[in-house]
């Protein structure tokens, strides 16, 4: 990798860039800080990237629709994205400050009342945007022990009897939840360096897991998470579905889906970028 099949995903994700940088979730929608983010990753593109620099808020943070919704996942993704590091710190410090609310089998960790992240902060705390928190405090504040450690714990916490991770609670009332592909893939990104017991369990679970998903999301977000972790056995299959996916769907027009792909395929330094200092 790179690839044939990169160049592809490239040319297509460079021909539904804006003028102005961004992208949409879709080639009609409006331009959104997380698909933008993503591509910028992707793409390592500084007009993308200056795009995310202009939406920043005041307080650091991002916002989806046009300001409407405060959305601290998406800026743990663009704090990843942004060039200058006075910048992504600010918008790491929004997304860390905005833990989820204490809701029903949660648990206190900390003992505040609140414990890990979600999509917005009056949301409970889910899987994909706390390990969105982690991978942001990996890469910019190795050094913050205590966000890293309460990040780390919940996902430890939330693994499935079956080695993945659902969205939310590993069990409901008492029932075990089954764990899925694309939730399992983020959190395994997040996981990488980690030391935790959890990974060589979540990597068992991925290696079967995305064949039952074979949606693009799924598909990418698993390449990333397989690459991080060196495993190179899977890969190839991984890819190669990839491809079949892209080319039977074309994603189905999702511009988000097809920057992970791009990211996915393309160049391990910009894999290796999520790693941080591990």
């Amino acid at each position: 990798m790179p690839t044939t099949f990169h160049s592809t995903l490239v040319d297509a994700l460079r021909g539904v860039q804006r003028v102005d940088g961004a992208f949409g979730l879709t080639v009609d929608a409006r331009a959104e800080p997380e698909p933008t983010a993503v591509a910028a990753l992707a793409l390592d593109d500084a007009s993308a990237r200056r795009w995310l620099a202009s939406r920043q808020g005041a307080d650091g943070g991002f916002a989806e629709h046009d300001g409407l919704v405060e959305d601290c996942a998406s800026t743990a993704l663009a704090a990843l994205a942004l060039d200058r590091r006075s910048a992504a710190l600010r918008a790491l410090d929004y997304a860390v400050a905005r833990r989820s609310p204490q809701i029903g089998e949660s648990g206190d960790e900390n003992g505040d009342g609140r414990d890990g992240w979600g999509w917005t902060p009056d949301t409970y705390s889910w899987v994909e945007p706390t390990s969105r928190v982690l991978i942001a405090t990996r890469v910019l504040r190795p050094g913050d022990a205590t966000t890293r450690a309460e990040a780390v714990h919940l996902l430890e916490a939330r693994q499935c009897p079956d080695g993945g991770w659902n969205y939310g609670n590993a069990t409901v009332n008492g029932v075990d939840l089954r764990g899925y592909a694309q939730t399992t893939a983020v959190a395994l990104q997040a996981l990488v360096g980690s030391g935790s017991a959890t990974v060589e369990r979540g990597l068992a679970f991925l290696r079967g897991a995305w064949r039952d998903e074979p949606g693009g999301l799924t598909l990418a977000q698993s390449l990333v998470a397989l690459r991080l972790h060196r495993d190179r056995g899977a890969i190839g299959p991984l890819e190669r579905a990839l491809a079949d996916a892209h080319q039977r769907t074309h994603f189905l027009g999702n511009v988000l889906v097809l920057a992970w792909a791009v990211l996915a395929t393309g160049p391990q330094e910009r894999i290796d970028a999520l790693r941080g200092g591990v």
